[in-house]
Order: structure tokens, then C-alpha cells, then sequence
């Protein structure tokens, strides 16, 4: 008879499995891409428009959780803002490994 994994353990492993297939997801991609044509797109990158697009993705995830959290204050329920921010970035990033 086998003892049950405890919940701690199993979201480990759950988050090695996680990373180590992106690892090799990441590896697979970077060994098909042309690297010198990799390298040309990534000199011609404009850094401002670049960090401009990073800061507008972050603004809508965090526009996103202030509509989460409004949602559930009116069902009474009261999480700090940080705090969503987070788990909604987890909801987010784990959808990637849930969708068939």
C-alpha cells in the first residue's frame, strides 16, 4: 500500500515537469530557428517600442485584475491588489500547460 503524496511534494513536482518541458520546448525552438537571422531581428528591435509593448501587455493584465478584484468585492470578498496581481499571473502563465 502506497502512502498519498503529500500536496506540498506534488506542486513540486507538478512545477519540474512544468519547467523542464518548456526547457525542452525552448531548446527544440532555438535549435530550428536560423540564429543569424535571429540575431538580425533582435538588433533591428527598437528597445523603446519593444519595452512600450512589455509595459502595455503588463497594463492590461493588471487592468484585468483590478476588474477581478472589483468583482469580487461585490460578492464581499477582499484580497489586496498585489496579491491578485500574482495569482492572476499564475492563472494566466498555467493556462499554456491546461489547454488540449
Amino acid at each position: 500500500m502506497e502512502l498519498p503524496t503529500p500536496p506540498q511534494t506534488r506542486g513540486r513536482s507538478v512545477l519540474l515537469i512544468k519547467l523542464a518541458v518548456s526547457g525542452v520546448l525552448l531548446a527544440v525552438l532555438f535549435w530550428r530557428v536560423d540564429r543569424a537571422a535571429f540575431l538580425r531581428s533582435l538588433q533591428a528591435l527598437s528597445v523603446p517600442l519593444f519595452l512600450g509593448c512589455v509595459a502595455l501587455y503588463v497594463l492590461g493584465y493588471l487592468i484585468s485584475t483590478i476588474r477581478w478584484q472589483r468583482l469580487l468585492q461585490a460578492e464581499g470578498i477582499q484580497f489586496p491588489l498585489w496579491r491578485l496581481v500574482l495569482v492572476y499571473f499564475q492563472g494566466r502563465s498555467s493556462t499554456c500547460f491546461c489547454r488540449p
